[in-house]
């Protein structure tokens, strides 16, 4: 066949070239006299000789036909003649029997994503972003799953790093977060009291499942290459991370045999793979003393999971020494864990009693409170009660200058307990903080929590008349993206232990009210001028309560003054919006009155929201005008009356004058 495969390709390379070159082509010459003695054996190959010669010496303009009938027959004969052959012993191919999905859509739109993942350039990372939102159910298919194994190595390493989060989110069927955008959050308006102005805001989607047995097999194949696994080594490790989550103690055999050869990152991973089986154990405790870095961090973060009687001395003297690595522990909630954190903890502080210069890093000392977060062994809670016990001597004390870290003790309490909310944190916390004014915010909050919607007002509002207004503030209220609206306690941001950098993250965290609050802390609120809160809380499901803040808030528009700037003049919009109150009437004209700059923006805004609640936008638009009657400019001196008039014309909120 290689006579004719021969000739085929020089054919071709003619054709690219151009015919009217046949003539001089000595190659194709030479390859024709080679294949002359075939010719004369049959008669298909004669044909084929035949034909060389004719274009050889056809004139210029009946060369492309002839070369394309020749080129043609060559086709025919070697693919109907030609067989594949290896020498050697056959053997059974690898099949993956695997539940592999293709999924039932039109390539075109598939491809999008392929494409993002298979090349380079700015706008893929958007595409994968979209189809996790708008697309996802397109992520199960097998193709899509080898193109998200092979860009593990993507260039770009934020691309990168999104590939593995949803192949891990996809394995866990855990909720994947996706950023949507920044929301403002104005403190006049909402009552937030978190210094960011712009929060950003997240959606959560659950991807589909994986099948597990074929990505299993993608994820292996490579392992074999160490050169590959040198050059490659961070995707490796996420590979075996993958792995891991898949497969748990099934391939103990196979981390096991990584270790052998495996360096860096991948010998990280590798070694926290070990933790899916306690058979490992003994190995770990060796390996303790020998790795060195990150691989020595990854052993103590696998050991930091296996707590036991036995390991609990070691711990202890570890932490004696290195507070900082309380961080290995922030993730548990096993009491052996928390005896140890009781114990460091407890240890810093008593050492800041007793001794006036204490040298205490302030970062050391926050990082073990962290870890104090979900555990409540006996040990623990008798550490609690000590530094209740001790906490105005605690009060006094300095943390490299700074006073304020009795009162982080005291807001890490809080989250701890509110996260928790066991019977056993519950009665602990209760008896020994009733009588302590200074905790009286945790019990507030624990009670709504815990207790029922009457009882607590009357508990915190008749009985015990010790309210802060600013407790309110940890309130919120959740009425969109739910099917039942409801109250919540807001823990500010805990701290997690991210296994993958040995570093600590935040998280946001709440916890449900266990019911709607009493309406009556609705009048306490409006006795204090606390509209912010008010506007929060107010709940969507009531319309009897809405309808009696909404008159409430319709006069607070009609009758503010200049000087109560603390909330910016359209706050009282959003108020009568958010109580659906119908009768706007005159509110514009009064914000337009009292505001020494109004920028015509700000008008065009509360128009839009005056026409979509009332029916007198037009009235209200004579109103406006009537205001500036005797003026030229609106009074940030840049937009003329007469824009002003336009601009409601344009927009229907005002008739043409006649």
């Amino acid at each position: 066949m290689n006579p004719l495969l021969e000739i085929k390709q020089r054919l071709v390379y003619s054709a690219v070239a151009g015919t009217q070159l046949l003539a001089e082509d000595f190659r194709l010459k030479r390859l024709m006299e080679g294949f002359a003695p075939l010719a004369s054996k049959n008669q298909v190959f004669q044909k084929i000789y035949t034909g060389l010669e004719q274009l050889l010496t056809a004139e210029e303009s009946k060369r492309n036909d002839l070369l394309l009938d020749l080129i043609g027959l060559l086709d025919a004969v070697i693919y109907t003649q030609g067989t594949t052959q290896i020498e050697g012993e056959k053997t059974q191919l690898q099949m993956i029997n695997s539940d592999a999905k293709v999924v039932s859509m039109h390539y075109s739109e598939l491809s999008p994503l392929l494409e993002a993942l298979t090349t380079t350039g700015s706008g893929r990372m958007e595409i994968l972003q979209n189809v996790i939102v708008e697309k996802k159910h397109i992520l199960a298919d097998y193709r899509v799953v080898h193109a998200l194994i092979n860009d593990l190595d993507d260039a770009y390493g934020e691309m990168a790093d999104l590939v593995y989060k949803v192949l891990k989110h996809m394995i866990t069927q855990e909720p994947i977060e996706m950023f949507h955008g920044y929301e403002y959050y104005n403190y006049d308006y909402y009552g937030y009291t978190t210094a960011d102005r712009w929060q950003a805001q997240y959606d959560t989607y659950i991807l589909p499942k994986l099948d597990t047995k074929m990505m299993l097999h993608f994820l292996k194949k490579d392992f074999g290459n160490q050169e590959l696994m040198q050059e490659k080594r961070k995707v490796f490790a996420k590979k075996v991370n993958l792995i891991q989550t898949i497969a748990g103690t099934d391939e103990n055999e196979w981390y096991l045999s990584l270790l052998e050869y495996a360096e860096k990152d991948v010998r990280e991973n590798a070694i926290k793979a070990l933790s899916c089986d306690e058979k490992n154990l003994p190995l770990l405790w060796d390996m303790v003393k020998t790795e060195k870095g990150n691989c020595k961090k990854s052993v103590l973060c696998t050991l930091a999971k296996h707590m036991d009687e036995g390991s609990k001395a070691f711990w202890e003297k570890e932490l004696q020494k290195r507070p900082a690595n309380a961080m290995y522990f922030i993730n548990n909630v096993d009491d052996i864990s928390s005896d140890v954190i009781a114990k460091c903890l407890q240890n810093i502080l008593q050492g800041m009693l007793d001794d006036a210069e204490s040298k205490v890093a302030y970062e050391h000392l926050k990082m073990v409170l962290y870890a104090t977060l979900g555990k409540s062994s006996d040990d623990m809670l008798e550490t609690w009660k000590w530094i209740f016990e001790n906490m105005e001597a605690l009060q006094k004390k300095k943390i490299n200058g700074n006073l304020n870290f009795a009162l982080d003790i005291m807001q890490v309490y809080k989250k701890i307990v509110l996260w928790d909310c066991n019977e056993k944190m519950i009665a602990f916390t209760k008896e020994n903080l009733q009588d302590k004014v200074w905790a009286y915010d945790v019990l507030f909050l624990l009670d709504l929590v815990t207790e029922k919607a009457e009882k607590v007002y009357d508990k915190w509002m008749i009985e015990n008349k010790w309210i802060r207004k600013n407790w309110f503030d940890f309130i919120g209220y959740q009425a969109e993206c739910t099917e039942k609206p409801y109250y919540y306690v807001t823990l500010g941001y805990t701290t997690i232990f991210d296994e993958d950098n040995y570093t600590t993250n935040q998280q946001s965290s709440w916890k449900k009210c266990k019911e709607h609050l009493d309406i009556r802390w609705f009048s306490y609120l409006k006795k204090m001028h606390e509209d912010k809160h008010l506007y929060r809380l107010l709940p969507t499901d009531n319309e009897e309560v809405l309808q009696h803040y909404g008159a409430y808030f319709y006069d607070r528009a009609l009758h503010h003054e200049e000087k109560q700037a603390f909330y910016d003049n359209i706050f009282y919009f959003y108020g009568m919006q958010k109580c659906k109150w119908k009768k706007w009437s005159g509110t514009i004209a009064h914000m337009c009155k009292v505001q020494k700059t109004t920028y015509l923006s700000s008008i065009i805004q509360v128009f839009q929201m005056y026409e979509k609640e009332a029916d007198d936008v037009k009235e209200e638009g004579k109103r406006v005008i009537a205001v500036y009657k005797n003026q030229k400019w609106l009074r940030n001196g840049m937009t003329t009356i007469e824009d002003l008039k336009k601009t409601l014309i344009d927009n229907g909120w005002l008739d043409v004058e006649k």
